[in-house]
């Protein structure tokens, strides 16, 4: 396995160790003679079992701005993540020598609440589904014929060692959650539970970890990898989001685009809580390469940014840039971080991506290249919905279409939505208002441009 940690100016205060779980000999450790202000990565060959890390400072005030992670050495799956977050103290560890075992198991959250941290209470938290928990769901059955014993547990913990809880949602529970399915028990409703001293409601405004394990016929898997979790009310009303790093056709972290008419890139769709009308929302782009000393800032309406502009300093081909993002709510007169003006030295918005410009033609081919219908795109996010909002991204449609007709139908072919959105020049960039029209459960959404005709289905989850 792999320790990676950042030390500050003070590297001889900084040490480690791993034991077995519940105490023993040390079988790993590292202390001393690190660099300052730098990144350290480790090793540690462990057998298959459990064992408890410590991250230790001397002086009792943590790493400043520094942390830490632990990661699988072949998979890359993280164990436990403590980047930028052991800031105080003398000892960082799991609470009651609690710590992990090896190999780490499959089951995992959702890509797109992995590292969510503007989480507020009684939104669901989702993990994969694992098909030999969902084997043992009975179609058709009430909760009181459904296992018991089969479902999913999730793991919440403060690798500082404040709180640490296992919450096992069943398949004979519904914890408030329909439809009643075989991944019903996916859903985890965050401080959905009674708030005791053996059932602690999870803080507001502390960085956790989340793990979650399947467990069939009361058999545990192994516990998955390990995403960053916070619940924190005043982040969910002015959320920080990155470019979009969920797999896909959109996926936009690490990517490399041309800089040319028909090109985007795409941000993580920002889910405001209480939700803001979609009028509102701006959105701005920051392009930097550090070692040519530049930099531009894109503003845009929606999360969708063409790359391609004769107002600004362009991005140059066969160049590389550091992209991050953020969210205004109240259009563009603040922002949900930074705001108003950039700082200086440079703080990051948020999650920070590379971006390549591959190579590219000359300058008159850029600026007239037309778009081709044989590379039509079409994204729908978020995906699963709230029902509420829903936004459009549609990119080299014919450029002669002035409207796309947006139809939503149920399992039974009804049509139960009808929106018309406005295109220009080939593309699409639109928030949908449903005004919590749709009932929870899987529907058939059919885009019309012309002759072309696109389809993606829609899961709503209110």
């Amino acid at each position: 396995m792999n320790i990676t940690f950042t030390t500050d100016a003070n590297p001889g205060q900084t040490s480690w160790e791993i034991i077995p779980e519940g105490g023993g000999a040390t079988l790993c450790s590292g202390a001393g003679s690190y660099p300052a202000n730098s990144e350290v990565n480790e090793t540690c060959c462990l057998a298959i079992g459990c064992y408890a890390f410590r991250m230790l400072d001397s002086a009792g005030d943590g790493i400043t701005a520094g942390g830490y992670s632990l990661t699988e050495n072949a998979s890359g799956k993280r164990i436990i993540d403590n980047s930028g977050n052991f800031t105080a103290g003398s000892v960082s560890a799991i609470s009651g020598q609690q710590g992990f075992c090896l190999p780490l198991g499959n089951d995992r959250l959702i890509a797109a609440h992995c590292g969510k941290v503007d989480w507020t209470v009684n939104r669901y938290v989702v993990a994969t589904e694992n098909t030999a928990v969902s084997a043992e769901w009975i179609n058709g059955g009430a909760n009181n014929v459904q296992d018991a014993n089969s479902g999913y547990e999730f793991w919440i913990f403060d690798p500082n060692g404040s709180y640490s809880f296992r919450r096992f949602r069943s398949h004979n529970v519904s914890d408030g959650k329909s439809p009643a399915n075989a991944t019903r028990a996916c859903h985890m409703k965050i401080n959905g539970w009674f708030n005791s001293a053996l059932t602690p409601h999870i803080p507001d405004g502390v960085l956790m970890n989340i793990r979650v394990r399947g467990r069939v016929n009361g058999v545990n898997a192994a516990f998955g990898e390990a995403c960053q979790f916070k619940v924190d009310a005043a982040r969910a009303a002015c959320p920080i989001i990155g470019l979009l790093s969920t797999p896909g056709n959109t996926f936009s972290c690490g990517v490399t685009r041309e800089f040319r008419s028909g090109s985007v890139i795409y941000a993580q769709p920002p889910q405001f809580f209480p939700a803001v009308s979609s009028s509102l929302l701006r959105y701005q782009f920051r392009f930097r390469n550090v070692a040519e000393g530049f930099e531009v800032i894109r503003q845009s309406n929606t999360y969708v940014l063409p790359l391609f502009w004769t107002n600004a300093p362009a991005l140059q081909c066969g160049t590389t840039y550091t992209v991050d993002v953020r969210v205004s709510k109240d259009g563009g007169a603040t922002w949900c971080v930074d705001s108003p003006v950039p700082s200086v030295p440079f703080s990051a918005w948020g999650p920070v991506c590379e971006v390549t410009i591959a190579a590219c033609p000359g300058a008159s081919a850029l600026a007239t290249q037309p778009n081709s219908a044989a590379n039509a795109t079409l994204a729908m996010y978020p995906n699963p919905n709230r029902g509420d909002q829903l936004f459009v991204s549609m990119t080299d449609i014919d450029n002669t279409i002035s409207t796309v007709t947006m139809d939503v139908y149920d399992m039974t072919g009804k049509r139960i939505v009808a929106r018309t959105i406005t295109a220009q020049d080939g593309f699409v960039n639109q928030a949908v208002e449903l005004n919590s029209e749709l009932a929870a459960g899987l529907y058939l959404v059919n885009f019309t441009a012309g002759e072309q005709v696109f389809s993606e289905r829609l899961i709503v989850q209110p």
